[in-house]
């Protein structure tokens, strides 16, 4: 018996679980009729047992999964949901069975979900790789474990202070661009000879939306105009 990650409903008011199993040894799909009296009970939670629709059924190739739709709210209050079903056999000469278990559902499981990401503060990324191409920079950064709403990506003349190892950069008049979260490159206008700072914060959600520049990494580049055909060629410092 396992749980399959659950589906967040489009109006954001519930969620979509479904509990797997297969058939007990010695049993296949010929041998059961179906099942019947499927019923969920939350325990140690806030979410009262009338707010639990009624469970579904659907027979499956080697098993059945049951459906399960939960008001959203089950993933803050870490509570768990008692499930139990009959078998009913094809043939009387065949014993029936019951199915239970217990399952857990929270956003420590499962931390893609929407809702879950709500409060999720901005991540910033570090790992940058910079290039020119034709007259421009290109920056491609590594994908998140998990997909920001959107990247806000800062970049502009760029000041160094201190010395080894102790120099602090900085961006002086950034510029800031908003990117897609399923982006993983931006195109950046870039003059020859200037260094550039740049950094990149993921936005997972509307309530804390300001990327923390001021203690973000900054990222150097500079680029260099090729002498024997114009392009650029951008060197990340």
């Amino acid at each position: 018996i396992h749980l399959d990650p659950p589906r967040q409903s489009s109006d954001n008011q519930s969620i979509h679980a479904f509990v797997t199993w297969q058939n007990p040894l010695g049993y296949d799909d010929a041998d059961i009729y179906g099942y019947e009296q499927p019923v969920a009970y939350p325990i140690s939670c806030q979410t009262p047992e009338d707010r639990l629709t009624q469970p579904r059924v659907e027979l499956i190739e080697g098993g059945a999964r049951m459906h399960l739709n939960l008001p959203i709210g089950v993933l803050s209050e870490k509570c768990r949901i008692f499930i139990e079903v009959r078998m009913l056999p094809r043939c009387v000469r065949i014993d029936s069975f019951d199915i239970q278990a217990s399952i857990e559902i929270n956003c420590e499981q499962f931390p893609n979900l929407r809702y879950c990401q709500k409060e999720q503060t901005p991540q910033c990324v570090s790992l940058i790789d910079v290039w020119g191409k034709e007259g421009k920079a290109m920056v491609v950064w590594q994908k998140p474990e998990t997909e920001p709403m959107y990247y806000v990506l800062k970049y502009g003349m760029g000041e160094q202070r201190g010395a080894r190892p102790f120099i602090a950069r900085k961006i002086l008049q950034g510029e800031e661009i908003k990117i897609a979260g399923n982006q993983t490159h931006a195109e950046l206008v870039a003059r020859p000879g200037i260094e550039y700072g740049l950094q990149i914060c993921g936005i997972y959600s509307q309530g804390r939306n300001k990327p923390p520049f001021e203690v973000a990494q900054v990222i150097p580049f500079i680029c260099a105009e090729c002498p024997s055909d114009g392009r650029l060629e951008t060197i990340k410092q």
